[in-house]
């Protein structure tokens, strides 16, 4: 073993340097102002080669979780709620029971979602937005963002939609002045409904209940109703023709 010099401060240091072996590598490691040296046995040539590389769990981990979103996009796409049919609209009406506050309310909602309303739209609604003329109710739909701004007018005749329509303003809006006020209020659970607009959630649940009533065992959205009330414009246009 052989001695390094060092020089710190004026005074030379003499540190032991190890003798390498032809498979070692030395290291050294400097603390303070004294140098140490270490030696690393070189394993001999193919066993570092044959042992294979540790994987890193997260890799595989994420590698399993990636696969899986992937099936359950796939799974997703395929459970897309469709339009909803006829019978299901008749089996969900069905369910309602007009003389009960609550159920009235979900049906002012079956009936703007038949009409082909989209969630924002119903939530934009207020009170001064449905007016009665002659006999008829209209309606002004402000434009969203999905139809660039346009503003449309829904006009519900002298039928029983119309006359459901009426019976909820006179029992909600029967002292409502102002004309902003939300023309749908959050319907809570469990006959609590707060005096607030109401929102996209709310729709949601209230048409996931009216599938449950009815026994509809495949998924509905408040937008399966505007497909059927699209698929259904497509159809008299054709017949039309």
């Amino acid at each position: 073993m052989t001695n390094a010099s060092i020089t710190r401060g004026g005074v030379t240091y003499q540190v032991p340097e190890p003798t390498l072996r032809a498979d070692e590598i030395i290291h050294s490691l400097r603390i303070g102002g004294a140098r140490y040296f270490f030696a690393e046995r070189i394993p001999p040539a193919g066993i570092a080669n044959d042992t294979p590389p540790k994987s890193r769990p997260g890799t595989r981990q994420w590698l399993g979780t990636s696969n899986a979103n992937d099936a359950v996009r796939g799974l997703v796409g395929s459970l897309r709620a469709g339009p909803v049919s006829a019978d299901e609209l008749s089996k969900m009406w069905a369910t309602l029971d007009l003389d009960d506050r609550d159920d009235l309310r979900v049906a002012a909602l079956f009936i703007l979602l038949s009409a082909g309303l989209r969630k924002s739209e119903i939530v934009a609604l207020n009170f001064g937005d449905l007016s009665e003329d002659r006999g008829m109710l209209r309606l002004r739909v402000r434009g969203s963002r999905a139809n660039g701004g346009q503003g449309r007018v829904v006009t519900f005749d002298a039928d029983a939609k119309c006359a459901v329509l009426m019976r909820y303003l006179g029992t909600e809006h029967r002292e409502t002045q102002y004309q902003e006020a939300p023309l749908l209020w959050t319907l809570g659970r469990h006959g609590t409904c707060r005096r607030v607009r109401i929102t996209s959630h709310a729709l949601s649940y209230w048409v996931s209940q009216l599938q449950r009533r009815a026994g509809i065992a495949r998924r509905l959205s408040p937008h399966s109703f505007r497909r059927a009330w699209l698929a259904a414009g497509i159809s008299h246009s054709a017949d039309a023709d």
